[in-house]
């Protein structure tokens, strides 16, 4: 990733002026397969004692996407867990539009499935940590998924008024403590895990570089060490106000709504303010919208509609039709301008997408070629008139420059076979 090229005079600059190869222990990393993942080879004791660099400062919107969308990223943690989003992202906007049963039903169940699977992964390679949250995570959309399949089933599946209701109420009551069960679970990582240290000696797994590397510093970094632990904030306020809908807490919602909200928008900034970070600043931002949209309609269900209940018919809840206009009185106007918020995520992430998959590629040969080991000449065999420069691969203005100054510091920032590491 560009983090390596960014950084690589100051690092070479250090390696020179040091004499050590500890100080590159966990910035020594190369892309195998030309498609912006790092090989990584950094043990648990060089973890705890080498410095943690973070990705440096830099307009990521302006950059662009810093790899090409591949599958290989698709199946990883990261990918996996923005699929897992994009899933429960049409999962809600099925959801609070009441009659989109088979959208709902598949995106909800897929999101499961691959949030089980995240925690398969997790435990696979033996990172706890990682599987402690995901298993919170599975906790949380398992609720929502139970109250969604009840909800949706009793208005466009059952027609016993009596059993749809009582079907209702089952799913209900499962979700309200499932939700309660995942906060608990989700608190444990934060108020014990974190603080005694308990998964810190997983930091030198793979699995955790490859989450970490290259990522924004985190805020108050005497207490949040990672970036991860940081962003993971987010599930923590978004799970605890999901659970007090849940439980009809109007004021409770609200409370933790607003730092949900200011939280997503701090992260926002630190993706945009940051090298490499434009494939999260875009799926942020759809779930910033997601975030609002998922507020309007929490507040239409617990100020609008269920104190006024009694007055909504079952002609007006049969003729709610996103994005039709909902029939006067039927108090389903904050559900109905969620709707549009919901369109506006998924439309972020569909531009984003098509951009990503479409077009980014044609800098295949230029920006992300920046992620890849550049073979210079040390090759004596071979003419020099023959040797390929950084220029030809791709490498042009600030990059190369940075380049080629890093390069002409010091020595040792090539390997035995003539490779730069950038």
């Amino acid at each position: 990733m560009s983090y390596a090229m960014a950084t690589s005079t100051e690092r070479m600059s250090s390696a020179g002026s040091a004499g050590s190869a500890s100080e590159l222990k966990d910035i020594d990393l190369h892309d195998d397969h030309g498609d912006g993942f790092q090989a990584f080879s950094l043990g648990a004791d060089d973890a705890m004692n080498t410095r943690r660099v973070f990705a440096v400062r830099g307009n990521s919107l302006r950059q662009g996407p810093h790899m090409p969308f591949s599958f290989r990223w698709l199946v990883s943690v990261n990918g996996l867990e923005y699929v897992q989003l994009v899933l429960w992202l049409v999962k809600d906007w099925s959801w609070s539009q009441v009659h989109w049963l088979y959208p709902g039903m598949i995106a909800g169940t897929s999101a499961v499935l691959v949030s089980i699977w995240l925690v398969i992964m997790a435990v696979r390679e033996d990172v706890y940590s990682e599987a402690f949250l995901a298993t919170g995570t599975l906790l949380w959309l398992c609720a929502n998924y139970v109250w969604m399949v009840g909800e949706l089933l009793e208005e466009n599946v059952i027609e016993d008024d009596d059993y749809g209701e009582e079907l209702y109420n089952t799913s209900y009551e499962i979700a309200k403590y499932t939700t309660l069960v995942s906060v608990i679970w989700v608190n444990l990582y934060f108020w014990a895990m974190i603080p005694l240290n308990i998964f810190w000696d997983e930091q030198g797994s793979e699995l955790v570089a490859q989450i970490n590397h290259n990522s924004p510093p985190p805020r108050f970094r005497y207490i949040f060490r990672t970036f991860r632990e940081y962003e993971s904030l987010h599930l923590f306020f978004w799970s605890i106000k999901d659970m007090l809908w849940a439980w009809n807490s109007k004021w409770g919602y609200l409370a933790f709504f607003f730092p949900t909200m200011l939280l997503n928008m701090d992260l926002l900034w630190l993706y945009a303010t940051h090298r490499d970070q434009a494939i999260d600043f875009w799926h942020y931002l759809a779930m910033f919208f997601w975030l609002f949209a998922n507020g309007l309609w929490a507040f239409g269900e617990l100020y609008r509609e269920l104190p006024n209940d009694g007055e909504i018919s079952d002609d007006q809840w049969d003729a709610y039709a996103w994005p039709t206009l909902p029939l006067p009185n039927s108090h389903f106007e904050p559900r109905y301008a969620a709707g549009w918020f919901m369109f506006a995520a998924s439309l972020t992430l569909v531009l984003f997408y098509s951009y990503w998959i479409c077009f980014a590629r044609i800098r295949s040969a230029g920006s992300f070629s920046r992620d890849i080991e550049v073979r210079i000449g040390t090759d004596s065999t071979m003419p020099a008139a023959d040797k390929p420069s950084l220029r030809s691969i791709g490498f042009g203005g600030a990059d190369f420059e940075a380049i080629s100054t890093s390069t002409a510091a010091s020595s040792d920032s090539t390997d035995n076979n003539g490779l730069v590491h950038i």
